[in-house]
């Protein structure tokens, strides 16, 4: 629908729906990662990760541009692994 409004130009789509998705989904994001880091062992943290990251693997596939796939995915490990990677290594129980 964005592209047909912009005529193929995508810069509707990245300002009014992309920008504003990459924000509430690192919002998201950063507190699931918050309740899980507290309730989760290692290894059922890292699960929940990768689940995570097919499902909006999936969600972009499903209903948004392709071109939302890599910096989507990449505010997702962001928020869920790079912040918390110290905390997962140091953490009892992470092999």
């Amino acid at each position: 629908l964005y592209e047909s409004i912009g005529m193929g130009n995508l810069e509707a789509y990245t300002s009014d729906l992309e920008g504003p998705l990459l924000e509430s989904t690192r919002s998201y994001y950063g507190k699931k990662r918050e309740e899980w880091i507290n309730s989760d062992s290692t290894p059922e943290y890292l699960i929940k990760a990768e689940k995570v990251l097919t499902e909006e693997k999936n969600r972009v596939h499903d209903y948004l541009n392709p071109a939302s796939e890599q910096k989507l995915l990449r505010v997702v490990e962001e928020e869920i692994l790079e912040k918390v990677e110290q905390v997962l290594l140091e953490k009892e129980g992470s092999g």
